[in-house]
């Protein structure tokens, strides 16, 4: 369904400009090749895609404690080599700041930010993929494609006993 255009999300269906419905169990949407109207009014280094680039610290430039992660930021590797925006470097720079802010507050002095990509794998259509792990393993066709489904169904399970942890949480707060 990519190029579509979502006019409705209920509880269960996505419904298309067009009309088409798709039904879902589980849903994460992300939208958009624009920063949001929030960033825009940022005033710090940007690249050309409008998204901020950090210090090491994954601060925004000349701000000590405002923080940028997840797709509206440009994040580099040790070697300076732009990561791709995918959840799992959304993930590993939401860990780093949420440790980092945890060390501020004690006074203590963070490390600067370093990750690499574990591995990517990118759908080719049908049955074909292609990826690399560990920048040292690559994989195509359809095995690429089994291991893509697993690797998606492994990170929807660990989302989802996360989600349903911090409901738990919630429950017994009340």
């Amino acid at each position: 369904h990519t190029d579509a255009f979502i006019s409705q999300i209920d509880a269960r269906t996505i419904t298309f400009k067009d009309g088409k419905q798709l039904d879902f169990d589980f849903i994460i949407f992300t939208a958009g090749i624009k920063a949001a109207p929030l960033i825009e009014k940022i005033e710090t280094q940007k690249n050309r895609m409008e998204q901020i680039i950090p210090d090491d610290y994954l601060r925004v430039q000349g701000e000590e404690r405002l923080f940028a992660i997840g797709d509206c930021t440009q994040i580099a590797d040790e070697a300076g080599n732009i990561l791709p925006p995918t959840a799992q470097t959304a993930e590993k720079s939401a860990a780093y700041v949420a440790n980092a802010i945890e060390k501020l507050e004690k006074e203590e002095t963070p490390s600067p930010f370093h990750t690499k990509i574990d591995g990517i794998f990118i759908a080719l259509g049908g049955d074909y993929a292609t990826g690399m792990l560990y920048d040292r393993i690559k994989v195509s066709g359809y095995t690429a494609w089994l291991l893509k489904k697993a690797i998606t169904r492994f990170y929807r399970f660990g989302l989802e006993l996360k989600v349903n942890a911090g409901y738990k949480k919630r429950e017994l707060k009340v």
